[in-house]
């Protein structure tokens, strides 16, 4: 008889649990777990204000455009930036969409999407939590960054991950920019709206009467102005010429040895 085969899991144990049992993964500063109990930011909402709430930084990259967010990542493991990430884990798969019940209240599946997630290990650094002492002494720990995108894009949740570690590890070190374009949370996120940027730049098709006429004036102002100077400057090195040309002799050399 046939040994019955085992019956393979439905889901995996996740590497990232696995790496945070053995104790591989900082703690997360306590600013973001504080950010993590509260009401997630709702950036469709809210306006989005700076320092921003990690929920907030999620949301902007989940929506972001995925050109943008890769070369913004991918400037950062260039050498434009200090995190050279790692990938820890990389899943993509259906998720149910459930919502409240509008009578009973009771949550009501009504579908299903395609979602990829990535969760990325960066360059070994302390906890965030510990005091410099302890950090002296404590072992080195791997800091996490998170990626999460509708459909099956597998770069771009990696992008994300790998610029939700960049901002994190500059926040926690207050430098703000400094280690490179991605580190600044604030040019990452204004700049990564796809609609937005194609919607901006392709309003210049459209006629800017009032903002050309004011170009034109101010270029015909400098124009004539210059030109002035420059009519003025010969003026004064043709008087020059002609004062030289109407001296004599002796009153030159005493023009000259004078100048």
């Amino acid at each position: 008889a046939h040994e019955a085969l085992a019956e393979p899991p439905m889901t995996f144990p996740k590497v990232i649990e696995s790496m945070r049992a053995q104790g591989l993964l900082a703690e997360p500063p306590p600013q973001e777990q504080a950010e993590a109990a509260a009401e997630p930011y709702d950036t469709t909402r809210q306006t989005l204000t700076f320092p921003a709430p990690r929920s907030a930084r999620l949301q902007v990259l989940a929506q972001a455009d995925a050109g943008s967010v890769l070369s913004f990542a991918y400037s950062s493991v260039r050498g434009y930036g200090d995190v050279h990430p790692t990938l820890g884990e990389l899943r993509s798969g259906y998720l149910p969409v459930e919502i409240a019940h509008p009578l009973t209240g009771e949550p009501v599946e009504i579908g299903e999407i395609l979602a990829t997630e990535c969760e990325m290990v960066s360059r070994v650094q302390t906890d965030a939590q510990e005091s410099q002492p302890q950090r002296e002494a404590a072992p080195p720990k791997f800091g996490l960054g998170y990626g999460f995108c509708f459909g099956q894009c597998e770069v771009k949740a990696m992008s994300m991950s790998i610029l939700d570690r960049v901002l994190s590890a500059a926040k926690e070190s207050s430098m703000h920019g400094e280690n490179g374009p991605a580190a600044n949370e604030e040019f990452v996120l204004l700049h990564v709206d796809g609609v937005e940027a194609c919607g901006f730049t392709a309003h210049f098709k459209l006629p800017h009467y009032v903002t050309f006429q004011a170009d034109i004036s101010v270029l015909e102002r400098t124009r004539e102005h210059r030109a002035a100077q420059f009519t003025q400057t010969i003026a004064k090195r043709q008087q020059a010429i002609n004062q030289r040309e109407s001296l004599a002799p002796s009153d030159e050399e005493n023009y000259l040895h004078d100048k």
